[in-house]
Parts: C-alpha cells; structure tokens; sequence
C-alpha cells in the first residue's frame, strides 16, 4: 500500500497538508505540494516502484494508524448520544 497525498494548496487554514503530516513525519506516507506534482509525482512513484524494501516499510507504518473498527467506533458515539 502506498500513500502519496498532494494536498489541496487552497483549503482552509491548509489543514489537508496538516493531516497528510502526521503520516508522511512518521514514514507510513509521502507528500509532493501541490506546484510541485509536474516534476515530482512521476519519479517518486517510479522510485516507490522499484524499491520493495521502501513500499513495505510504508505499509507497515500506515498500518499501524488503521482503524480496523470505525463503523463501531462510530455508531457506539451516534448511540451515546440519542
């Protein structure tokens, strides 16, 4: 599983790059601005392609922030507060 977020430049407070921080400072992502996707999208992905050892990485640190329950999650907070 790979993860590469461009974040929207425009979006308020620039709260989409905000987010997409929390998983690219912890390696489970990647993250190309914007401006930049022209130049860096392809080679990036290239390099993701080739390199296994990276791609794996990657999974096992997104996968560590999964929330394998959310339905749960969610209906148990909709239930304690009807």
């Amino acid at each position: 599983m790979l993860a590469i977020f461009v974040p929207y430049p425009h979006a308020a407070e620039d709260h989409q790059t905000h987010n997409a921080m929390a998983l690219v400072d912890n390696g489970a992502a990647k993250m190309v601005s914007d401006n930049e996707v022209n130049q860096k999208l392809i080679p990036l992905l290239q390099n993701l392609m080739q390199d296994e050892q990276a791609r794996k990485l990657m999974e096992e640190k997104i996968k560590a922030h999964a929330f394998t329950n959310a339905d749960e999650v969610i209906a148990e907070q909709i239930l304690q507060h009807i």
